[in-house]
């Protein structure tokens, strides 16, 4: 009974104007469309009784009033339900091809059920374009929210997809913007059987204006793709199996220089990259480290164009502080598996996130002092910060602070924070490429 009286409620909610416009110019259209069948029921019993339509006993005029009743009312919700902003979100185009081949599909099919209908209206008699008006207005409703109802079933039932971070987020300023470029992994589930879940991999590199939460590009890769890091020549890609190193440039996200003109520089790397990002050390954007087939290390200076080989191998990490680690842990034993970020939130205050519980699938963030068992604020987030493919260092990026506000990601969600009180400003989406506030 709590489950019925629960999905009741909601169904009543949207039959509630509120502050989004499109629903509520619905909703008064559907509210009108309501009140306007008892009206047409009278009025069509008065032409009856004039001679102009059959007439029709009062039983059967009541029932067809009835059934007009429910059709529209359950119609009107299944419109209203289609039209939320969460199932808008799949009829937008987005870096994601496979999404992309759907929606062309699916617009193509509509915009030919509506030249098919103008084609027959104008190869028919005696039907005026007010017919032909409602007949469109009708199928585009009903097209609406056939496909919108596909187009649920696929990202839920056939083929659900879940988002996660493949690399770090790197932050920089470009062109006078501060902008978040990483690499996002779409997985798809594509099938099971004898046990197994086969998982279809879609890789975008994208990039967001930090202060704005509007995309400025995203660029649809491999999916054997890894984004190392912003480098003087570019934003460093390889392409593990199609053997392929290239930059991007960071404000456009178009090639920027091949592989070719970079073994022009170092012509050591010909035939000497075995394209697996465990063998690129990144240390900063002019110093790139990395371990050829011939079983040296070797270090790519950008700014000199200088080549060093045979160097002993150090252990660049981004890690965790761990005496930092250690002190919070005494101050707040009850956080788990906490980690911090090195970023400067003021004095005596530090930013982490944690586990709530063990083995929890949500980490927490939150900012806390380091004098005092105190939370200033926290923030709960849907996915794990740390799950950035193999390398568990990529959670050290995962949240940014600069002047007044926190940035932090997801998985699926960019966030920017205020600082001071954990106000959310708004709300990144990187399936559907766009800011939700």
């Amino acid at each position: 009974m709590e489950m019925i009286s629960e999905l009741f409620e909601k169904w009543l909610t949207l039959f509630t104007f509120n502050q989004d416009t499109i629903h509520n110019v619905v909703l008064v259209i559907v509210y009108l469309r309501l009140i306007s069948i008892p009206f047409q029921s009278i009025y069509y019993r008065n032409r009856a009784e004039e001679g102009y339509r059959e007439v029709m006993t009062e039983g059967k005029r009541k029932k067809t009033m009835v059934v007009g009743l429910i059709t529209n009312f359950l119609l009107g919700s299944l419109l209203l339900r289609c039209l939320q902003p969460n199932n808008l979100e799949s009829w937008l185009f987005t870096g994601w091809t496979s999404a992309t081949i759907i929606l062309i599909a699916i617009y193509g099919i509509i915009f030919l059920s509506i030249f098919l209908t103008i084609f027959f209206w104008f190869k028919g008699k005696n039907k005026s374009f007010i017919q032909l008006l409602s007949k469109l207005i009708y199928l585009l409703v009903i097209e609406f929210i056939f496909f919108s109802v596909v187009l649920w079933f696929i990202s839920n039932i056939l083929a659900p997809s879940s988002y996660s971070m493949d690399s770090r987020v790197n932050v920089s300023d470009i062109d006078g913007k501060l902008v978040a470029i990483s690499q996002i992994e779409k997985s798809t589930v594509t099938g099971r059987e004898g046990g197994f879940t086969y998982i279809a991999r879609s890789v975008v590199i994208s990039s967001v204006d930090l202060h704005s939460g509007k995309k400025i590009w995203s660029k649809q890769v491999g999916n054997a793709t890894n984004y190392i890091g912003p480098t003087a020549n570019g934003l460093l890609v390889i392409n593990r199996n199609k053997g392929k190193l290239y930059f991007l440039d960071p404000a456009t996200g178009d090639v920027s220089m091949t592989e070719a003109e970079l073994i022009k520089k170092f012509p050591v790397l010909a035939n000497n990259m075995s394209y697996d990002k465990a063998d690129f050390v990144l240390v900063n954007p002019n110093t790139l480290y990395f371990y050829g087939l011939d079983g040296l290390y070797y270090k790519m200076d950008f700014a000199t164009n200088k080549f060093t080989k045979n160097i002993a191998y150090k252990d660049f990490t981004h890690g965790t502080d761990k005496s930092l680690v250690e002190k919070i842990n005494q101050l707040y034993p009850e956080l788990m598996e906490v980690t911090t970020g090195n970023t400067d939130v003021g004095e005596d205050r530090e930013l982490v996130t944690y586990e709530a519980a063990r083995n929890s699938t949500n980490k927490t963030l939150a900012l806390i002092s380091l004098k005092e068992h105190k939370v200033f604020w926290k923030l709960d987030l849907v996915n794990e910060l740390d799950r950035f493919g193999d390398n568990e260092n990529y959670a050290s990026s995962a949240f940014y602070a600069k002047g007044d506000f926190v940035y932090t990601w997801d998985g699926r969600y960019q966030y920017k924070i205020k600082k001071e009180n954990g106000q959310v400003i708004y709300q990144y989406d990187y399936k559907t490429e766009s800011k939700i506030k």
